[in-house]
């Protein structure tokens, strides 16, 4: 059986994670201001991660387009639970094969 290099493990399994971002319009700037005063620095549920949130200027221009998008949450609408094994557990799993739970 060939052996694993945990520490390379961690590495790729920490880094998909920065793969993903989502920009939120607000319709006031007070309203960006308490989110990002609630939010930014939170983990996000038993992840081990962050929310780093970034205020973009109006001209920003995006060249790819969204992947989903939303106006507001359907009222049955339960957050998957998230959890990530690379960066809050000794015991890293491969899941490179898994199973979007979504």
């Amino acid at each position: 059986k060939k052996k694993i290099d945990m520490i390379k493990l961690r590495r790729y399994e920490a880094e998909k994670l920065k793969y993903y971002y989502a920009v939120a319009e607000c319709d006031s700037a007070r309203t960006a201001r308490g989110i990002y005063a609630q939010c930014d620095g939170v983990e996000y549920e038993a992840s081990a991660n962050v929310m780093d949130l970034r205020y973009i200027p109006d001209e920003e221009v995006f060249t790819d387009p969204p992947t989903a998008e939303a106006r507001e949450a359907p009222a049955d609408y339960a957050s998957p639970f998230f959890q990530n094994h690379a960066m809050g557990h000794t015991n890293v799993h491969l899941t490179w094969d898994q199973d979007d739970p979504r």
